[in-house]
């Protein structure tokens, strides 16, 4: 029998029971949300004992070296000591200060941090609800830096959405105390990046960490060119744009459009746009970006979407002459295909 040492306490693991299930059962708050691999809220160190390959699929490189590893996928066939999850990376209070609508069903919010928080805009962050610690994942849309620091993030507020819901609600202060984690992921500007050309695409809210890397690498003085699309399943999905047009109108560098003003080009009226056609965009993206720019080798490339939107750019624009390593994805995880992974598997 396989036993998991956690906060100086020994336990038993059942046949087949993961490191996740076997934590909660004993009443260990272990942030978790999908439990099928796909938003990594889970991530644990083992500071003793193998970790099966299988608990580290979709992890960094660097992140294996050190044993860090998905809990809801460890199924360990050795014993495991494991650090606390609560020295694992940076940890904070913050508070809600301010919401906005900004479409039908999308809003920003705004998280004031207190004590040291270092992040970059376009990484993301696990916040974790105190009073149940229902946790999920969100982008960085952008960074104010005045003390205390402000995080702006893109929330879709889905029906039945308990995080989502309780975020935008308008409530603000002491009532929307939540805990934050990370930074996490490498979608982010560097300035490294400064003389190469950047095409950022994102699906939805996934203009989120978009929004922030754009404007770092224009506080940064980037000099190559920045070609932005900003792509959804309906107009309804496309927001901020007056902000970014008003942003980019003193940076001659930065190509700005949306899906629908690509359709447009090819000859497709708003006007006579049927709701079918909307709704295809997404699905042209790739092709259509294709058309506009003539090969992406050197170019730096960020994805931000859905995990199967983020998966099927990444493969078409490799196979177009990009560098694998010059691709920076954030793809992004719902509860809802969490849903639907269980019912299907």
């Amino acid at each position: 029998m396989v036993t998991l040492t956690y906060k100086n306490r020994t336990t038993l693991l059942q046949d087949g029971q993961s490191v996740l299930d076997t934590l909660l059962e004993r009443g260990e708050p272990i942030p978790h949300a999908c439990k099928q691999g796909i938003c990594q809220s889970c991530v644990l160190k083992a500071t003793e004992g193998e970790v099966p390959t299988a608990a580290q699929v979709g992890l960094k490189t660097t992140q294996k070296a050190q044993n860090y590893f998905l809990s809801c996928l460890c199924k360990p066939t050795q014993d495991l000591t494991l650090l606390d999850c609560d020295d694992l990376g940076m940890k904070a209070t913050a508070y809600v200060v301010a919401t906005k609508q900004l479409t039908p069903s999308i809003y920003a919010v705004w998280l004031e941090i207190e004590g040291d928080f270092t992040y970059k805009a376009g990484q993301y962050i696990n916040l974790t609800r105190p009073c149940d610690q229902l946790t999920r994942s969100y982008s960085i849309a952008g960074v104010q830096t005045s003390s205390p620091a402000k995080i702006e993030l893109h929330i879709k507020v889905f029906e039945g959405g308990e995080m989502s819901n309780w975020l935008s609600s308008g409530l603000v202060g002491i009532s929307r105390q939540i805990s934050v984690r990370g930074p996490m992921g490498n979608c982010f500007y560097l300035p490294e990046f400064k003389e190469k050309n950047m095409l950022l695409l994102g699906y939805g809210t996934g203009l989120a960490p978009l929004y922030g890397i754009l404007q770092d690498a224009l506080n940064q003085g980037h000099k190559g060119t920045i070609h932005l699309y900003h792509w959804g399943a309906s107009s309804d999905d496309l927001y901020y744009r007056n902000e970014i047009s008003a942003l980019i109108k003193e940076h001659p560098n930065v190509v700005y459009k949306t899906g629908l003003e690509v359709m447009e080009e090819r000859g497709e009226k708003r006007s006579s746009m049927s709701k079918e056609l909307e709704q295809s965009l997404s699905g042209d993206a790739c092709a259509l970006i294709k058309e506009d720019l003539s090969g992406l080798k050197d170019w730096k490339i960020f994805l931000c979407g859905s995990e199967a939107k983020v998966n099927k750019a990444r493969r078409v624009f490799y196979l177009a002459g990009a560098d694998l390593s010059d691709i920076y994805a954030d793809a992004f995880f719902t509860w809802q295909t969490a849903e639907a992974i269980e019912k299907v598997s």
